[in-house]
């Protein structure tokens, strides 16, 4: 299709793969089990212009605070997450492929600490690659790609981070992050957005 991005007046082609986002629910993350989070629905508008944003609230425990998708990685085959996010009383979110080590991969090969007040990465990915997209409005479409060693049942984690770049702390049960638009794919970068309600789509 036509691409505009970047205030170009002349737009350049872009041009993709097939690929299929195998999130279920990519804005619905109330669906998404909670680990001493919650999630509410939002008046903030997402990069598609609507009010489907939620927030992402930390518990009051000194405990990571993360929403989390499971999936089952195959080994050898590259993915990416890719999830839209917005500083609110937190400034910062990890992406991470969690809750399981994908063949003895440390948490630091599995994820990406991203900085949504100024739109930096503070802690890259060893095993892979990060990126952080500008798409205006305070919005930051973060990425993480990494190959797994071995096949594995993990998760797709979005985490609260605080100002120490720690992900475990002492939360207090009512700041956060703004979230739209989760993706997990097959491949070694990250295609434009595609939404689901419920099951996957291609």
């Amino acid at each position: 299709r036509l691409d505009y991005s970047g205030g170009a007046s002349c737009p350049s082609l872009l041009l993709e793969p097939q690929r299929t986002n195998l999130v279920t629910n990519s804005e619905y993350v109330n669906a998404w089990t909670k680990f001493e989070s919650s999630v509410d629905l939002t008046s903030q508008v997402s990069p598609e212009g609507k009010q489907n944003v939620y927030e992402i609230i930390e518990s009051s425990t000194n405990n990571p605070h993360i929403i989390r998708f499971p999936y089952t990685y195959l080994g050898g085959q590259v993915y990416t997450i890719t999830a839209f996010l917005k500083e609110n009383t937190r400034s910062k979110s990890q992406l991470a492929f969690g809750g399981s080590t994908l063949g003895g991969m440390s948490l630091d090969e599995r994820s990406s600490i991203f900085d949504l007040s100024n739109g930096t990465i503070t802690r890259e990915v060893t095993g892979g690659t990060s990126t952080i997209t500008d798409f205006g409005n305070g919005w930051y479409r973060c990425s993480v790609t990494i190959t797994p060693l071995s096949t594995s049942s993990a998760n797709f984690d979005i985490s609260i981070v605080n100002d120490n770049d720690e992900t475990s702390y002492q939360g207090d049960g009512t700041s956060g992050v703004y979230i739209y638009g989760a993706q997990l794919e097959e491949g070694s970068y990250p295609t434009s957005y595609i939404p689901t309600y419920g099951t996957s789509q291609t």
